[in-house]
């Protein structure tokens, strides 16, 4: 199941789009984009089909095309499409919508150290030597501020959101139930579907 969008992560934990973006980042998981395709049906209503999608997937409408040809895709427009799309379905044309989706939350290649607050790129002195070599630094892999104010944020996010119900918290979106004492990592993967891999 993929993450919920970031304003809802934003929400539960709290903090700015900003601060959702570092700490996925510094938690070591990256972001992998998926999108979604709908074949309209010609005998429904072209902005309902749209909308339902949408809402179900939490999709953002990018493109559409015509008779499975990728080619000729082009740009959504929301006061315009839905009428032409209409038109060409009446004709027999196969239209296809395409949604960008939340992105999959994936764990980080361990090789692949996440960049820390504040890291800058190394820079080496030229003037020393032709021949010298750049200095590698080492990038510190970990939480670069205290987990148990990350842990708090969550369980706070959790409370405020109504999930926790006695000695457990539940996922109103997926039925999922974990116990209150689940560790950090445990809590963000339930608060996002399952979606950490």
């Amino acid at each position: 199941m993929p993450a919920p969008p970031n304003w809802q992560l934003r929400r539960m934990l709290g903090c700015s789009r900003n601060t959702v973006k570092s700490a996925i980042r510094i938690a070591g998981l990256i972001g992998v984009s998926r999108f979604g395709d709908l074949e309209l049906k010609p005998d429904r209503d072209v902005r309902q089909q749209i909308e339902r999608f949408r809402k179900a997937e939490n999709g953002y409408l990018q493109s559409v095309f015509l008779n499975g040809n990728s080619e000729e895709m082009t740009r959504y427009d929301q006061n315009m499409s839905p009428e032409l799309i209409s038109d060409f379905l009446a004709q027999g044309t196969e239209v296809t919508v395409r949604f960008q989706l939340p992105n999959l939350l994936k764990v980080r290649d361990s090789d692949k150290a996440p960049k820390q607050p504040g890291d800058k790129k190394d820079t080496t002195d030229e003037t020393t030597s032709a021949t010298s070599k750049k200095r590698m630094t080492t990038v510190p892999v970990g939480p670069s501020f205290d987990t148990a104010w990350v842990d708090g944020q969550l369980r706070l996010g959790l409370d405020k959101l109504g999930w926790a119900h006695g000695d457990s918290y539940i996922n109103p979106d997926t039925g999922q139930v974990i116990e209150r004492q689940a560790s950090s990592v445990e809590l963000l993967d339930f608060m996002c579907g399952g979606s950490i891999s």
